[in-house]
């Protein structure tokens, strides 16, 4: 199973009945965002970028989207992406009683390697009327990424890749004034 530790399923998992009343609604939570979170990707293979930058370390997938005279382009730049199955993992974590810090805790320099060239090719683009958003920024805690929230045990992201309604709910804060902004130009 990816994102899954193995040993997870070797082991038999802690009686519901026993599991505390938070990690119960951890449980559940993770488990339903795991299995309504829709995988469609709406993007394309960037299979020529590569060829045209020294950046090979880049995800497979990327939107292009295209605007003309637009007086104000918002950019989000890019957040860690862990390659697992955050609510799945945390999920089973709880449920069979297993450490998932180790798992699903990032330190700043982890996340900067995977990020950082990205940044800076976005910020490098000609572009006069960009406002970048630090999406990672809002996602991190204490200079850390933690692929849940530590304080309800709730993923920040379903598959890795993907927000949850609790990462989407990081955000709200910084998609208002950006939306603020834009109605100011109006």
């Amino acid at each position: 199973m990816y994102g899954t530790v193995p040993y997870f399923q070797d082991f038999p998992a802690i009686p519901h009945a026993l599991l505390s009343e938070k990690l119960k609604e951890a449980v559940n939570w993770n488990m339903l965002d795991h299995d309504l979170n829709p995988r469609d990707l709406p993007c394309l293979f960037d299979e020529e970028t590569t060829s045209w930058t020294n950046f090979t370390i880049e995800p497979e997938m990327r939107c292009f989207s295209v605007s003309n005279h637009s007086s104000i382009v918002f950019v989000d730049l890019p957040y860690f992406i862990t390659r697992k199955y955050v609510s799945k993992v945390l999920a089973r974590a709880l449920t069979y009683g297993h450490d998932y810090e180790n798992e699903l805790i990032f330190d700043e320099k982890t996340v900067s390697l995977q990020i950082e060239p990205q940044i800076r090719r976005l910020k490098d683009m000609p572009c006069d009327n960009c406002v970048y958003n630090d999406v990672q920024k809002e996602l991190s805690t204490n200079g850390s990424y933690y692929a849940y929230n530590i304080e309800n045990l709730r993923s920040i992201s379903s598959d890795g890749s993907h927000l949850s309604v609790e990462g989407l709910g990081r955000l709200k804060k910084l998609y208002q004034e950006r939306i603020e902004q834009f109605l100011k130009i109006l």
